[in-house]
C-alpha cells in the first residue's frame, strides 16, 4: 500500500470533527480515489467484448428503446403540450439523475463488508470507498448526459442553460455520498440492511417524478412529492437540459441545504462507527 493512504496515530488523535472534515479527507486522498475509481471502471468492463464502449452503448441503447416504446408503441405524451419524444427524453433525464443515487445506495450496505481486508488495515482510509462508488457512478452519468444532450440537440435544439447542469449535480453528490457513508457503516452492523435499502430505493423512485410529470400529481398529494429533494434535482436537470429555462431556485436551494445536512451527518455516522468495523468483521 502506498504512503498516500497511511494515517498516523498522531493524525488520528488530532483530527477532530469539523464541517470541513469530509472535504479535507476527500482532498487528502484524491489520488487514491482516482486510482480506485479507474480500477473499478476497468473491472466493470473487463473481459467484455466491447469493453469500455459499453459506457456509451448502454445509455444510447436505453434511450433508443425508450424513444421507440413511448413514441411508436404507446404514443405517450409528457404533459398537456408535450410529445412522445419529449416523454422518452424526460424519462431518460430523470433516470440519469436518480440512478447516481440508486447505484450508490444499493451498493453501500455491502461496501465495507466486501472490502473486509481493507477494514482490518488501520492505515487504510475506509471513507474513500463510498467516494469511489459515487465517482464511478458519476462517470457513467456523464456519458449518459452527453447522449441526452445529443438527442435533445437533434430533436429540438439545446439552450445555453445546459451549462448550469454541473450545479445540479452538486446537491445530488452531497446527498448520495451522505447516504452512502451512512448505509456503508450501517451495513457492517445490520446484515439485512441491503434488502431494506433496495425496497426504500424503489419507494423513493416512485415518489420522484421520473416516469410521470409533476403536474400530473393530484394537488392533495403534491406536497409529499415536493418534500422529496430528488424531485427538485430531476426537475432542475430537465429545466436546463430540455426546457431551456432556469431551475426553480427556491426549491432547489432548499434541496441543496438538506443535501448538505445529510452529507455531514452521514460522514459523522461513518466516522463514529469505523472504529468498530475491524472488531465486527
Amino acid at each position: 500500500m502506498s504512503e498516500t493512504v497511511v494515517i498516523s496515530a498522531r493524525e488520528r488523535r488530532a483530527a477532530g470533527w469539523s464541517p470541513l472534515a469530509p472535504l479535507a479527507e476527500i482532498r487528502r486522498y484524491s489520488s487514491l480515489i482516482g486510482h480506485l475509481t479507474r480500477r473499478d471502471l476497468a473491472a466493470r468492463y473487463r473481459r467484455s467484448f466491447f469493453g469500455a464502449a459499453w459506457a456509451v452503448l448502454t445509455p444510447f441503447l436505453i434511450l433508443g428503446i425508450y424513444t421507440f416504446v413511448f413514441n411508436v408503441v404507446l404514443k405517450a405524451r409528457w404533459g398537456a403540450g408535450g410529445g412522445s419524444v419529449e416523454f422518452a427524453l424526460a424519462l431518460f433525464c430523470g433516470l440519469i439523475i436518480f440512478n447516481v443515487f440508486a447505484e450508490c445506495a444499493n451498493a453501500a450496505p455491502t461496501l465495507i463488508v466486501s472490502h473486509a481486508n481493507f477494514a482490518k488495515k488501520t492505515a487504510f482510509p475506509l471513507s474513500v470507498l463510498p467516494v469511489v462508488t459515487i465517482c464511478s457512478a458519476l462517470v457513467r452519468a456523464g456519458v449518459a448526459v452527453l447522449v441526452l444532450a445529443a438527442a435533445v440537440l437533434i430533436f429540438g435544439g439545446i439552450s445555453w442553460h445546459i451549462i448550469i447542469l454541473p450545479l445540479v449535480f452538486v446537491p445530488l453528490v452531497m446527498l448520495s455520498l451522505g447516504v452512502c457513508w451512512f448505509l456503508a457503516a450501517l451495513g457492517v452492523f445490520v446484515q439485512d440492511a441491503a434488502h431494506s435499502v433496495a425496497l426504500a430505493v424503489h419507494l423513493v423512485f416512485f415518489m420522484t417524478p421520473i416516469v410521470y410529470p409533476l403536474e400530473s400529481v393530484p394537488e392533495r398529494l403534491r406536497p409529499v412529492i415536493l418534500a422529496n429533494p430528488f424531485t427538485h434535482m430531476v426537475e432542475a436537470a430537465r429545466d436546463v437540459v430540455m426546457w431551456g429555462r432556469l431551475p426553480a431556485w427556491g426549491w432547489f436551494i432548499g434541496a441543496a441545504v438538506f443535501s448538505a445536512v445529510v452529507f455531514q451527518c452521514g460522514y459523522a455516522f461513518f466516522a463514529a462507527g469505523r472504529r468498530a468495523f475491524a472488531d465486527v468483521l
